[in-house]
Protein backbone atom coordinates (compact mmCIF):
# COMPACT_ATOMS: atom_id res chain seq x y z
CA UNK A 1 0.00 0.00 0.00
CA UNK A 2 1.17 3.45 -1.20
CA UNK A 3 1.79 6.14 1.18
CA UNK A 4 -0.82 8.15 -0.45
CA UNK A 5 -3.30 5.85 -0.14
CA UNK A 6 -2.03 4.85 3.66
CA UNK A 7 -2.73 8.61 4.43
CA UNK A 8 -5.84 8.57 2.58
CA UNK A 9 -7.80 5.65 5.02
CA UNK A 10 -5.92 6.51 8.18
CA UNK A 11 -7.27 10.31 7.60
CA UNK A 12 -10.57 8.57 6.64
CA UNK A 13 -10.53 7.15 9.75
CA UNK A 14 -10.19 9.68 11.59
CA UNK A 15 -12.68 11.41 10.02
CA UNK A 16 -15.07 9.08 11.08
CA UNK A 17 -13.78 8.75 14.88
CA UNK A 18 -14.33 13.08 14.31
CA UNK A 19 -17.11 13.21 13.31
CA UNK A 20 -18.80 10.20 15.73
CA UNK A 21 -16.91 12.51 18.62
CA UNK A 22 -18.89 15.64 17.38
CA UNK A 23 -22.15 13.92 17.27
CA UNK A 24 -21.96 12.41 21.01
CA UNK A 25 -20.24 16.62 22.02
CA UNK A 26 -24.07 18.10 21.26
CA UNK A 27 -25.03 21.88 20.43
CA UNK A 28 -23.92 24.12 19.21
CA UNK A 29 -20.92 22.24 17.84
CA UNK A 30 -17.64 23.44 19.72
CA UNK A 31 -15.92 25.39 16.64
CA UNK A 32 -12.37 23.44 16.95
CA UNK A 33 -13.58 20.11 17.18
CA UNK A 34 -15.74 20.92 14.09
CA UNK A 35 -12.81 22.92 12.23
CA UNK A 36 -10.75 19.61 13.03
CA UNK A 37 -13.26 17.56 11.49
CA UNK A 38 -13.36 19.65 8.13
CA UNK A 39 -9.77 19.77 7.79
CA UNK A 40 -9.27 16.24 8.49
CA UNK A 41 -11.70 15.16 5.87
CA UNK A 42 -10.46 17.57 3.11
CA UNK A 43 -6.78 15.69 4.10
CA UNK A 44 -8.56 12.42 3.30
CA UNK A 45 -9.88 13.54 0.19
CA UNK A 46 -6.59 15.28 -0.96
CA UNK A 47 -5.02 12.20 -0.35
CA UNK A 48 -7.84 9.97 -1.40
CA UNK A 49 -7.32 11.53 -5.24
CA UNK A 50 -3.52 11.75 -5.01
CA UNK A 51 -4.09 7.36 -4.55
CA UNK A 52 -6.59 7.37 -7.21
CA UNK A 53 -4.30 9.29 -9.67
CA UNK A 54 -1.75 7.18 -8.55
CA UNK A 55 -3.29 3.97 -9.20
CA UNK A 56 -4.56 4.94 -12.49
CA UNK A 57 -1.05 5.63 -14.02
CA UNK A 58 -0.55 2.05 -13.24
CA UNK A 59 -4.40 0.41 -14.30
CA UNK A 60 -6.01 1.84 -17.38
CA UNK A 61 -9.00 4.00 -16.78
CA UNK A 62 -12.02 1.26 -17.77
CA UNK A 63 -15.22 2.32 -17.71
CA UNK A 64 -16.10 0.22 -14.15
CA UNK A 65 -13.29 2.39 -12.58
CA UNK A 66 -13.58 5.66 -13.80
CA UNK A 67 -17.56 4.98 -13.06
CA UNK A 68 -16.70 4.15 -9.41
CA UNK A 69 -14.50 6.84 -9.11
CA UNK A 70 -17.00 9.34 -9.90
CA UNK A 71 -19.57 7.69 -7.45
CA UNK A 72 -16.99 7.81 -4.94
CA UNK A 73 -15.91 12.27 -5.52
CA UNK A 74 -19.53 12.69 -5.86
CA UNK A 75 -20.43 10.90 -2.30
CA UNK A 76 -17.27 13.22 -0.98
CA UNK A 77 -19.00 16.11 -2.28
CA UNK A 78 -22.51 14.79 -0.43
CA UNK A 79 -20.56 14.50 2.59
CA UNK A 80 -19.03 18.40 2.95
CA UNK A 81 -22.52 19.84 1.80
CA UNK A 82 -24.76 17.42 4.58
CA UNK A 83 -21.61 18.57 6.96
CA UNK A 84 -21.42 22.37 6.36
CA UNK A 85 -25.68 21.91 7.07
CA UNK A 86 -25.38 20.40 9.75
CA UNK A 87 -22.42 22.07 11.30
CA UNK A 88 -24.64 25.25 11.85
CA UNK A 89 -26.24 25.65 15.36
CA UNK A 90 -29.76 25.52 14.84
CA UNK A 91 -31.27 22.17 14.71
CA UNK A 92 -31.20 20.77 11.07
CA UNK A 93 -33.71 17.98 10.04
CA UNK A 94 -32.99 14.27 10.83
CA UNK A 95 -32.70 13.40 6.89
CA UNK A 96 -29.65 15.74 6.54
CA UNK A 97 -27.67 13.45 9.51
CA UNK A 98 -29.36 10.38 7.72
CA UNK A 99 -27.75 11.48 4.53
CA UNK A 100 -24.34 11.84 5.93
CA UNK A 101 -24.57 8.97 7.89
CA UNK A 102 -25.28 6.57 5.08
CA UNK A 103 -22.96 8.97 2.74
CA UNK A 104 -20.05 7.84 5.17
CA UNK A 105 -20.82 4.51 4.40
CA UNK A 106 -21.38 4.17 0.73
CA UNK A 107 -17.93 6.06 0.76
CA UNK A 108 -16.44 3.20 2.57
CA UNK A 109 -18.18 1.12 0.45
CA UNK A 110 -17.06 2.43 -2.73
CA UNK A 111 -13.35 3.39 -1.77
CA UNK A 112 -13.04 -0.67 -1.52
CA UNK A 113 -15.08 -1.42 -4.79
CA UNK A 114 -12.03 1.51 -6.76
CA UNK A 115 -9.05 -0.29 -4.10
CA UNK A 116 -10.49 -3.37 -5.11
CA UNK A 117 -10.95 -2.29 -9.21
CA UNK A 118 -7.43 -1.00 -9.29
CA UNK A 119 -5.64 -4.13 -7.67
CA UNK A 120 -7.38 -6.54 -10.03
Amino acid sequence: MGFYLTAALGLFGLTIATGVWLSKSGRPLKPLPAMLHKLIALGAVVFGVLALLQGANRAALAGTILSLKIVTAALAVLLFATGTVLSREKPQPAVMLALHRVGTLLTMIFIALVLWRLKG
